[in-house]
């Protein structure tokens, strides 16, 4: 009997080894459930998800920062849009066909964009007309890949209700060269100032100091950024 005691104290002592022991719970703690076949998911991942865009410029495509020499750097406007010059209108004003896939696929793509910032002598209308509207289109030749973006600074129409951007060709920031060239001259109404208003000033004090553009051509014209430009009769 002893024998067949020791015997059965054995076997319970193994059988409580091999159980598993449980795992230790804090006081109040609800045990996890372990997830049965049913709850695992059995989705995938989609192997061509769809791309996003930032809010301020959905499907748009985006400019890419860049530094000049003295430290500017493009601020990101609320509008991006790379197109390509389709005709002008005017001396600061032309048309913009938004490209898709290199290239414009509609009519109804085609937009007006005003250059943001300046004013330019109208074509038979004001002094140096003709020649602004010349200096414009070497800037912008028919055809020509263009990128413009807004700036957040700014009015997003102008008083005539056309969208004012920034521009740039492939060489250079056009609103800045035309200001350069004697060409147009800064405006800033109701006081705003955008990401290039010291650059503008600048190069027009240049400009009127040389007697580059419309600063040899039309005496009298003054610099004077919170009023529309008056160079006076051709």
């Amino acid at each position: 009997m002893r024998v067949l005691a020791i015997s059965l104290l054995a076997l319970a002592l193994t059988g409580q080894a091999c159980t598993a022991p449980e795992r230790a719970q804090l006081p109040g703690a609800t045990p996890s459930p372990s997830p049965t076949p049913e709850a695992t998911s059995l989705e995938t991942p989609d192997l061509f998800p769809s791309p996003t865009f930032p809010e301020e410029s959905p499907g748009s495509l985006l400019i890419p920062a860049y530094k000049y020499e003295d430290g500017t750097t493009i601020i990101d406007g609320p509008v991006f849009i790379d197109g390509i010059m389709f005709d002008l209108n005017g001396s600061d004003v032309f048309e913009l066909c938004i490209s898709r896939g290199y290239e414009c696929v509609a009519y109804e793509d085609i937009i007006p964009i005003s250059l943001a910032q300046i004013d330019a002598p109208e074509p038979g209308i004001d002094c140096y007309g003709e020649e602004a509207e010349l200096e414009l289109a070497t800037m912008l030749l028919e055809g020509m890949p263009v990128s413009i973006t807004t700036d957040p600074n700014l009015p997003e129409e102008d008083a005539d209700g056309i969208l004012q951007a920034w521009v740039w060709n492939s060489e250079f920031l056009v609103n800045l060269a035309m200001v350069k060239r004697g060409a147009a001259v800064p405006y800033f109404p109701d006081g705003a100032r955008g990401a290039f208003d010291q650059r503008l000033l600048n190069a027009a004090r240049k400009a009127k100091a040389a007697g580059r553009g419309l600063w040899g051509a039309c005496p009298g014209t003054q610099l004077n950024t919170s009023r529309p430009l008056d160079t006076g009769r051709p």
